[in-house]
């Protein structure tokens, strides 16, 4: 997918021209980055999300936020990784991002990537990661836990995000654009 040009989407609370990876929240799914989708519906969702998070407890939140839009041009030398399906990989991948202290070590195989690639678990799949990551379906990180979480998860409805890591990988994208969201 990230060989070819794309239109990427971001949905935040506000524009974001200017991605800075030390702004980006550590414990997602790919691990601490700008996320990126191909989706606008999904992008549009995200800036929900965004609102719903940064402004929790305020009683003044805005009534719209922004999707900024990127132009992302493949560089060759960035190392990119694609997961090709919401399979036990991809989701070994996330639980050991979102739960970094469970598993210390199991991030070190998606260090020396600037990009990542794969199925999203957005907010509605975090009920079936969440029981997962506590051993509702078995022991966390085999195989029969994670293909019964995986069932749940319905991947064949899940939409993209790539998460880019790196420096290296934030000047493989360009600011197009901002279009604003009601919410």
């Amino acid at each position: 997918m990230l060989n070819r040009r794309l239109t990427l989407y971001h949905g935040s609370y506000c524009t974001v021209s200017a991605p800075e990876l030390a702004k980006c929240q550590q414990g997602k799914d790919f691990g601490q980055g700008f996320y990126l989708t191909t989706e606008l519906e999904q992008a549009r969702r995200f800036v929900r999300n965004a609102i719903r998070k940064r402004f929790k407890g305020n009683s003044n939140k805005p009534t719209a936020g922004c999707v900024s839009v990127f132009e992302f041009i493949p560089d060759n030398a960035l190392n990119i990784y694609e997961f090709g399906a919401a399979d036990i990989e991809w989701l070994h991948c996330i639980a050991s991002h979102r739960q970094n202290y469970m598993y210390p070590q199991a991030t070190d195989p998606w260090q020396p990537y600037d990009i990542i690639y794969g199925k999203i678990a957005n907010d509605t799949t975090n009920f079936v990661l969440t029981n997962y990551l506590a051993g509702a379906y078995g022991k966390v990180g085999s195989d029969a836990a994670a293909e019964l979480a995986i069932r749940f998860l319905e991947p064949q409805n899940l939409k993209d995000q790539a998460c880019f890591r790196t420096a290296h990988a934030l000047r493989a994208i360009t600011f197009v654009d901002s279009m604003e969201v009601s919410v």
